[in-house]
């Protein structure tokens, strides 16, 4: 009776584990790094050729022209106008329902909703949090308000027209 093999011998496991040399890392990496850089120098061969990079370097270049051309110290020197980070007033609720800003920032709350809303700081319905949000002004559609944070910390508000689906949340650094 002979017995059944089942498996590779011995000398075929030695031969196959010294014939397969996997890459080591640091080549992979070298072998990817090449085909990228060969796929990109053939992209720039095809742009060229197709006159793309010359009109793009020529935008460039006007660009360049008329920038150098502007009164350039004059409008850098002068600082730039103070825009306020903005929460939009939805059917949904306030958008973004949590906002950071640094000290001395301005908030504009604008209603882009069609019915109107009143920012109010909670707790509701002493507003104490921020007592000079809102001061019960009704925001009708298209309108906004603002307020400016000097004091870091965080704040919580809800509209006072639904003052539990609405609910928003100012962190200032």
């Amino acid at each position: 009776m002979t017995e059944e093999q089942t498996g590779p011998t011995e000398e075929a496991k030695t031969y196959i584990s010294n014939s397969y040399h996997p890459l080591p890392p640091g080549k992979k990496k070298l072998i990817k790094v090449s085909i990228l850089l060969i796929i990109l120098l053939g992209v720039g061969w095809y742009l060229n050729q197709q006159g793309i990079l010359s009109k793009a370097s020529q935008t460039a270049w006007n660009l360049w022209q008329e920038f150098r051309s502007l009164d350039a110290v004059t409008t850098l020197t002068q600082p730039p106008a103070a825009i306020p980070a903005q929460v939009t007033i939805t059917a949904e609720g306030f958008v973004p329902q949590t906002i950071l800003v640094k000290k001395g920032s301005t908030i504009k709350w604008a209603n882009r909703d069609n019915r109107p809303h009143q920012v109010a700081s909670d707790p509701h319905p002493t507003h104490t949090m921020i007592p000079t949000l809102g001061k019960g002004k009704l925001l009708p559609t298209g309108s906004s308000t603002t307020l400016t944070f000097d004091n870091a910390g965080t704040f919580t508000y809800h509209d006072e027209q639904d003052p539990l689906k609405f609910k928003g949340t100012i962190i200032v650094k």
